[in-house]
C-alpha cells in the first residue's frame, strides 16, 4: 500500500518511520486503521475495512481494542488558525522551593481550564509548557494573568504567540507556497582550496580553534537570555 509516494516497504525499512516506532503497539493493520481515522474520524467500519483490507467485523474489533487500551482516541478539535483565533505557548518556571502538592495544584489549574488544550511537564528549560487560546492575543494574556492572580509558586513565565501552524496532530494543515528541496538547507561540501584528501595538495586554511562564531559570541557577551528577551515576563514583582 502506498501513501503519498511512500510504500509500506519504505516505511518498514526506515527505523524513523511512525510505523517502525509503533510496531510494539500497532501491527500493520492497526497502523492503517489509525491513519484512516486520523484523516477522517467519521469513516464507517465498511469504508475502513475496504481501505485496510480486512472484514468489517475484524476492523471493528481491532478499532475497539485500540480504543479500550487507550492507545487510540478519536477526537474533534478546533483548528484555531482556521477559526481566526489567537493561541500561544507558555513556558513556566516553578519556584525551586515549591512542594509536590503546590506543583500538582498548579498543573490542575491549567488542566481544569477549557482554554488550555495542552499541559506538559518538561525537562531542561522550564518546568511546564502549556498551550492556550482566546479570541485575541491581548485577551489571552489578560486571561492568563487573571488565572495566576494569587499564585505564588511561579518564578517566571514566557508567552510565545503562534503565528502559523503548518502541521498538527499528524495532519498537514498548510504548506509553503513554493515547494523547497530540503537539500537546499543542508551544509554543502567544502569547495575552497584546490586540494582534496586524494590529491595530496595543501587544503585551504579554515577557522582556528580560537575563532569565535556568532553562537559563541552570544554565550560570552555578558548578557543572559532573559536579559535580551523583551517578551520574557517576570511576575516576581
Amino acid at each position: 500500500m502506498s501513501h503519498g509516494g511512500e510504500t509500506d516497504g519504505d516505511r518498514d525499512a526506515d527505523p524513523n518511520s511512525p510505523q517502525a516506532i509503533l510496531e510494539a503497539h500497532l501491527d500493520e493493520h492497526d497502523y492503517e486503521i489509525f491513519r484512516a481515522l486520523n484523516e477522517n474520524g467519521r469513516i464507517s467500519d465498511t469504508e475502513l475495512a475496504e481501505r485496510v483490507g480486512l472484514s468489517r467485523t475484524a476492523v471493528r474489533r481491532r478499532r475497539e481494542k485500540l480504543v479500550d487500551e487507550g492507545i487510540l482516541e478519536v477526537l474533534a478539535v478546533i483548528v484555531l488558525q482556521e477559526a481566526d483565533l489567537a493561541y500561544a505557548d507558555v513556558r513556566i518556571w516553578i519556584e525551586q522551593g515549591a512542594t509536590r502538592a503546590e506543583r500538582d495544584a498548579l498543573i490542575g489549574l491549567f488542566v481544569d481550564s477549557d482554554l488550555f488544550y495542552s499541559v506538559d511537564s518538561t525537562m531542561g528549560d522550564g518546568d511546564l509548557l502549556v498551550r492556550g487560546w482566546h479570541a485575541s492575543l491581548g485577551e489571552f494574556k489578560r486571561f492568563f494573568e487573571d488565572l495566576l492572580e494569587g499564585v505564588t509558586v511561579i518564578d517566571d513565565y514566557h508567552v510565545t504567540p503562534i503565528v502559523k501552524t503548518w502541521k498538527a496532530w499528524d495532519k498537514v494543515l498548510d504548506r509553503p507556497d513554493v515547494a523547497t528541496d530540503p537539500t537546499t538547507i543542508l551544509d554543502a561540501p567544502a569547495t575552497t582550496g584546490d586540494a582534496s584528501p586524494t590529491t595530496g595538495g595543501e587544503p585551504t586554511a579554515g577557522p582556528t580553534d580560537d575563532a569565535q562564531g556568532p553562537a559563541d559570541a552570544a554565550k560570552t557577551d555578558g548578557g543572559s537570555e532573559a536579559d535580551e528577551d523583551p517578551d520574557r515576563v517576570d511576575d516576581s514583582g
